[in-house]
């Protein structure tokens, strides 16, 4: 009894805490407008009272359709749902904020330049939250690389995470992972300008993920501990990115000694 009360007592000021610092970014500005996706673990644990909610959204003036009485004083803003419940909430930004969207405008239609969503990445992340599956027929002893990179991604920003099986077509190649219902890709460069090929055929890659119905996310240059210099990346990366067509909203995450470096999100264009 005493395990199940701290348990739930600690989901419930992690998910309260997650969500009074989403509120107090909005109102100064730094987000703009914003809804909570019910996200559960995604596993066998999950009751039948959290798996009807999970994907549901609301806007942040709004609740949680739970079944059943809140454990908090009526508040059904977000998890937990019921004692022990491991769900947590999605912060999705529908819309920037109102000065984002007017320097945005002031901007060139065809200007290349990113936008550095390191930030956003970080606000909304819940470490731990969600899991790592595997897609049937998924060889995990050929793909240690890619296991290793879906377990960072999972520690360190949490989510729902398939590691795909590869294509069995001769010469497609397929994206790496489902993060969210996002198709992304990993590739390993050694040196800032090996990001221009890895980024183009990591195109590709995502290109025939969509082709079977999936939906392009971004892509993950690992560098491990080797050394680079962001701005020269940074080059490298919008130089390859100009070249692009027909390709929507594309996000790189760089990773350096496994930890975020940057993730530039380069807006779709045609």
């Amino acid at each position: 009894a005493a395990h199940t009360i701290a348990t739930t007592e600690l989901a419930f000021a992690y998910n309260k805490g997650n969500d009074d610092a989403i509120k107090l970014a909005i109102s100064e500005g730094y987000m703009g407008r914003t809804v909570r996706v019910w996200s559960t673990a995604a596993d066998e644990g999950v009751c039948e009272i959290c798996a009807a909610l999970d994907g549901e959204e609301i806007g942040m003036d709004d609740e949680f359709d739970f079944r059943g009485a809140s454990l908090y004083g009526g508040q059904k803003e977000t998890p937990p749902a019921h004692p022990r419940c491991r769900c947590a909430v999605e912060y999705r930004e529908v819309e920037p904020p109102p000065g984002f969207r007017q320097q945005a405008a002031q901007e060139p239609a065809d200007d290349n330049t990113p936008r550095d969503v390191t930030e956003d990445y970080a606000r909304g992340a819940t470490p731990g939250r969600g899991a790592v599956t595997y897609e049937d027929g998924y060889k995990a002893g050929e793909n240690a690389d890619e296991i290793d990179a879906a377990e960072w991604l999972y520690n360190t920003y949490g989510g729902r995470i398939t590691c795909l099986t590869r294509s069995e077509v001769q010469g497609v190649k397929t994206p790496d992972f489902d993060w969210n219902g996002r198709l992304w890709e990993l590739k390993n460069p050694q040196a800032e300008k090996q990001a221009d090929n890895a980024i183009k055929k990591a195109l590709h890659q995502l290109a025939a993920g969509e082709a079977h119905g999936g939906h392009q996310g971004g892509i993950i240059l690992n560098y491990e501990d080797r050394p680079i210099d962001i701005e020269t990346l940074d080059r490298v990366v919008r130089d390859r990115m100009r070249r692009r067509h027909n390709v929507p909203t594309i996000d790189i995450l760089v990773v350096q000694n496994r930890k975020t470096a940057i993730v530039w999100r380069f807006i779709g264009r045609k």
